[in-house]
């Protein structure tokens, strides 16, 4: 059976070129301007037998705005997964979509295969939708580091949370292979704990998808995050170099 996809945005142009393009790659796309119309329809599919499997929405539309929408669908318990388009470098926006449960973001402009393969990460994570929250490790493993030289040091790199995620799950993915269990992160050069939330959030989503794993995640906060993501990769023992703005 086709994923069924909503695309919601009252710029009609973009509207069609996202519709097909999602219609090339197989998937079964419902467009629409009106985003009232968009929630209804989403209340209708998601009690009845035949529901969406991804939303994706405008943030700044007539009427309802995608930040209402998003609210609104959190607000009515329906698990939906959910891609925003945003404006290019609005970050509070960002940071208030993830925690609504927005799934993942795309600043404007991008190409139809940068929104293609996007969707189809997304859609390979959704078997997950039961969210966990996680406790903050256990204070004998913080106070455990350096009584080894097994410990690996992974430092993400890149110039936004995007970047910065795919760096991380790169030298994790690296390491794991070569049978590390014992990591520091270190976010020393991170401007804001936001920022490490949403690259610990977008690295921990990807990684899942590539596992086919069936569990998703709340996010608490920074290491409470770390530590859902670790129960899925095998890891026991971490500890985070706090922020710039965490150690400030």
């Amino acid at each position: 059976m086709k994923k069924r996809i909503l695309v919601v945005d009252d710029e009609e142009t973009l509207l069609t070129v996202i519709t097909k393009a999602l219609e090339r790659e197989g998937y079964d796309v419902t467009a629409t301007v009106d985003s009232h119309q968009a929630l209804s329809d989403i209340a209708i599919s998601y009690h009845g037998s035949n529901p969406y499997h991804l939303l994706i929405t405008d943030m700044k539309m007539p009427g309802m705005s995608g930040m209402e929408l998003v609210a609104a669908i959190n607000n009515g318990d329906m698990a939906l997964p959910i891609l925003a388009i945003t404006g290019c470098g609005d970050k509070k926006m960002v940071m208030d979509l993830m925690r609504l449960g927005c799934a993942d973001y795309m600043d404007k402009p991008f190409t139809v295969k940068e929104i293609a393969a996007r969707v189809k990460t997304l859609l390979a994570a959704e078997a997950g939708d039961a969210f966990e929250e996680q406790q903050e490790p256990a204070k004998e493993t913080v106070a455990s580091i350096g009584d080894s030289d097994d410990w690996r040091i992974i430092k993400p790199d890149g110039a936004g949370s995007h970047e910065l995620a795919d760096s991380l799950r790169v030298q994790m993915v690296q390491r794991l292979d070569e049978g590390v269990q014992k990591f520091r992160f270190d976010f020393s050069d991170v401007e804001t704990v936001d920022v490490v939330m949403l690259t610990v959030l977008l690295c921990f989503g990807r990684m899942l998808s590539e596992t086919n794993s069936d569990s998703s995640l709340e996010m608490i906060n920074v290491n409470s995050a770390i530590c859902s993501m670790f129960k899925h990769t095998g890891v026991t023992n971490y500890y985070v170099i706090p922020c710039a703005e965490a150690g400030s």
